[in-house]
């Protein structure tokens, strides 16, 4: 098992780092699939990871 995951009461657990990982993942297969372009599925993903690190930088 992944460094990433754990099983907790017969649950997969993973890191927020991972969950993170997994959903910009599916967000920029969705993008490329609404036929997006790669710059603008750039821009976003480097958006949102300024987002998600204000958020950090809050607690």
């Amino acid at each position: 098992m992944p460094e990433s995951t754990a099983v907790v009461a017969g649950e997969t657990l993973v890191s927020v780092q991972a969950a993170l990982e997994i959903a910009h993942g599916a967000y920029e297969q969705a993008m490329v699939q609404h036929g997006m372009l790669p710059a603008s599925i750039r821009a976003i993903r480097e958006l949102a990871e300024q987002n998600i690190q204000e958020l950090e930088n809050e607690e």
